[in-house]
C-alpha cells in the first residue's frame, strides 16, 4: 500500500504543479488583456483629441476663407456699382452734350449715380477696416 499511496501523492503533486502553471498562465493572460485594454483606451483618447484639434483648425480655416470670400464679394459688388455709376455718368454727360441718342441713356438719375458711388466708397472702407 505504501507504493499506491506514494504514487497517489506524486500524482497529486503533479496535478497541483500543473494546476499552478495553468493558473499562472491564466493570470498572465488576464494581466496582458488588461494592459492592452488600457493601452487601447489611451490610444483612442489620443486619436480623438487629435481629430478634434484638426476639426477645429479646419473649421477656423473655413470660417476665415468664408469671410475673405464675403469681403471679395462686397468689393466686387462695389466695383460693379462703381463701374455702372461711371458708365451712367459718361452717358449722362454725353446726353447732356447732345452726343448720344436718348434711347442709349439708361434713365438712371444723377441722384442714383451718387448713391451707387457712395455705396462703393462705404464697401471699400468696410473692407479695408
Amino acid at each position: 500500500m505504501s507504493q499506491i499511496s506514494e504514487q497517489s501523492r506524486k500524482r497529486e503533486e503533479n496535478m497541483h504543479s500543473v494546476d499552478m502553471v495553468l493558473r499562472e498562465k491564466e493570470h498572465a493572460a488576464q494581466a496582458e488583456r488588461l494592459q492592452l485594454t488600457t493601452k487601447m483606451g489611451t490610444t483612442v483618447e489620443d486619436v480623438n483629441k487629435r481629430l478634434t484639434a484638426k476639426e477645429m483648425k479646419i473649421r477656423e480655416e473655413i470660417q476665415a476663407k468664408y469671410l475673405q470670400l464675403e469681403k471679395v464679394g462686397i468689393v466686387f459688388t462695389g466695383i460693379c456699382l462703381y463701374t455702372c455709376g461711371i458708365s451712367c455718368l459718361k452717358r449722362s454727360r454725353l446726353l447732356y452734350m447732345g452726343q448720344v441718342p436718348k434711347a442709349v441713356f439708361t434713365g438712371i438719375s444723377l441722384e442714383n449715380i451718387v448713391y451707387l458711388t457712395t455705396a462703393l466708397g462705404l464697401a471699400l472702407c468696410w473692407f479695408y477696416n
